[in-house]
């Protein structure tokens, strides 16, 4: 999201306007660097679990990604190549490297699994969502370097807060360690 929201401003405050991407490319980037920022937990847990024979998986993210690119290159130039790249990462890295870990590492069902990609779906959904309305609001100052330290700050500090928020109502262990920690602060006090 941040990567989204800075880009194009930082690029267009450095360089000039001229050198700026388009809005649909900067927006695929920052989908596809989401994925990649993913994929990094599911590598870690993976390892630490002690699972490496999901060999297939890189091959298929890797054959899928060619067939797509090279089709919608044809149509779409270097959006479609980004595309390509994002489907074969979604299918792989966020549906079924899951499924890989759920099955292999933790023993878990079908039903466990469906249940627990619906839930993490519906939490990354409603997070984007609520941070593309909060942050739609612009404070404008007169120089256009502090108007974009301002605009980071905001855009780093909102989905923060929202992100405790949503998993605070929404996730009963991270109110059970929210409890402990108050519980702790004020017994020190």
């Amino acid at each position: 999201y941040m990567f989204y929201i800075s880009s194009s401003t930082f690029v267009s405050l450095w360089m000039g306007k001229e050198i700026v991407l388009s809005q649909q490319l900067v927006l695929l980037l920052s989908v596809n660097c989401f994925v990649l920022i993913a994929r990094i937990s599911f590598d870690v847990a993976k390892v630490g679990l002690g699972y490496m024979s999901d060999i297939e998986l890189p091959l298929l993210e890797a054959i899928i990604n060619i067939i797509v690119s090279l089709v919608l290159v044809h149509y779409l130039g270097l959006n479609g190549i980004v595309i390509g790249t994002i489907v074969s990462n979604i299918i792989v890295v966020m549906i079924l490297k899951p499924v890989f870990l759920y099955k292999n590492a933790l023993k878990s069902d079908n039903a466990f699994i469906i249940h627990e990609l619906i839930r993490t779906w519906f939490f990354i959904s409603i997070f984007l969502l609520s941070i593309f309305f909060i942050t739609r609001a612009k404070v404008i100052v007169s120089n256009e370097w502090l108007d974009f330290f301002i605009q980071v700050c905001m855009s780093s500090i909102t989905p923060l807060l929202l992100l405790i928020m949503i998993y605070s109502v929404f996730d009963s262990n991270v109110r059970k360690f929210m409890f402990v920690m108050f519980k702790k602060k004020y017994r020190e006090n």
